[in-house]
């Protein structure tokens, strides 16, 4: 943390003059306290890659739900700092459905995987479990308004610039100040039933993409 800190004192010399003068002189204290500086990571540089898809597995009168791929999410900082983040989905309205059922638990926001032709091709959903801070297991919280935290062992990403997550001790629902934090994040991604999807003649690329960005708390 760095900590900038000035004084100011403003000083006038008496001078015997017969004009009038002013009777008083302002003291300026200033100064800012900054936050140790954290910086997120994302294994693999954040890439989950499905490679080639055949049309051949696609189910054409449901979803196919594809391999759940995971990376490791970490957030380093210079000194213990309380740290949150939030997640926007960076292809707003082309998810194919609203929610989407992942890492074996409830149905979770779904991210969009990108349009051709005009049609969404699928969806993708984040959670984050196995949270660890400075080595120590912790636990999750989520936060709709920055002041309330609830806990939860698997924790579903939601596209919303209001909703913050964070990290607690083992068993606390307050966020807690540490130098590292990791987690695991897992993606679930699906493809839309085979009739939704634009004509399988040439190549459908599937073109997620979501920002994870740090809120100092």
């Amino acid at each position: 943390m760095m900590l900038i800190f000035k004084v100011f004192v403003l000083t006038t010399l008496a001078v015997a003059c017969a004009c009038a003068s002013a009777q008083s002189v302002t003291v300026s204290v200033t100064g800012r306290i900054r936050p140790g500086a954290c910086v997120p990571t994302l294994a693999s540089d954040g890439a989950f890659d499905y490679s080639n898809i055949s049309s051949d597995a696609l189910r054409g009168s449901a979803i196919t739900q594809l391999q759940e791929k995971t990376a490791t999410f970490a957030v380093k900082c210079s000194a213990p700092t309380k740290v949150g983040f939030r997640v926007l989905d960076n292809q707003p309205g082309t998810a194919a459905w609203v929610s989407l059922r992942a890492a074996g638990s409830d149905d979770h926001p779904a991210f969009g995987l990108g349009t051709v032709d005009g049609k969404n091709v699928g969806a993708y959903a984040m959670t984050m479990d196995s949270f660890e801070a400075d080595g120590n297991p912790g636990t999750g919280l989520v936060s709709t308004n920055g002041s309330t935290w609830t806990s939860s062992r698997i924790t579903g990403m939601g596209n919303s610039a209001s909703t913050l997550y964070s990290i607690a001790a083992a068993s606390e629902t307050i966020p807690m100040a540490h130098t590292t934090f990791t987690s695991v994040l897992r993606v679930q991604a699906s493809i839309d039933r085979a009739a939704n999807l634009p004509a399988l003649t040439s190549d459908v690329l599937l073109n997620g993409q979501a920002t994870i960005s740090l809120v100092y708390l």
